[in-house]
């Protein structure tokens, strides 16, 4: 039994540790002043929500203004009875929203982003919504 408490106790402490990685950045929401800076290529993952599967994620903007030119590109898609996909999405229907996300819409899907930095260091972090499936979202400039 205490071996047991002992390995809760330590993997509650890893977790704690991945998730200080993240609350270090500064969130700031997205301004029209941070668009040209989001150019370049982005690698990450979302995460869904209930089951805490995580999937890889690529995202690419090549204009530094809205609507944003580029794509967003999901990986190991699944449906019931399928095997995964990729999945890719035009970046065209973005816009900034009043309390400062960077939401990026489409028929199938919707995602809002904050920005967070540290140094050179850009991530961006946020909701998104796939078809059914509710998640998050992290990416990092590379």
């Amino acid at each position: 039994m205490k071996k047991a408490m002992g390995v809760v106790w330590v993997v509650l402490l890893l977790i704690g540790l991945a998730m200080t990685g993240y609350a270090d950045m500064t969130k700031k929401p997205v301004t029209a002043a941070d668009l040209a800076s989001l150019k370049g290529k982005w690698k990450g993952e979302r995460v869904i929500l209930g089951s805490g599967t995580k999937f890889p994620v690529d995202m690419e903007i090549v204009s530094g203004k809205l609507p944003l030119k580029g794509k967003l590109t999901l990986y190991n898609v699944m449906r019931e009875g399928s095997k995964g996909r990729t999945v890719v999405f035009g970046l065209d229907k973005s816009e900034l929203t009043k309390d400062g996300k960077l939401l990026i819409k489409g028929e199938r899907f919707q995602v809002e982003l904050l920005l967070s930095t540290e140094g050179n260091k850009m991530e961006l972090q946020g909701d998104h919504k796939f078809e059914e499936l509710n998640g998050k979202l992290f990416l990092t400039k590379k």
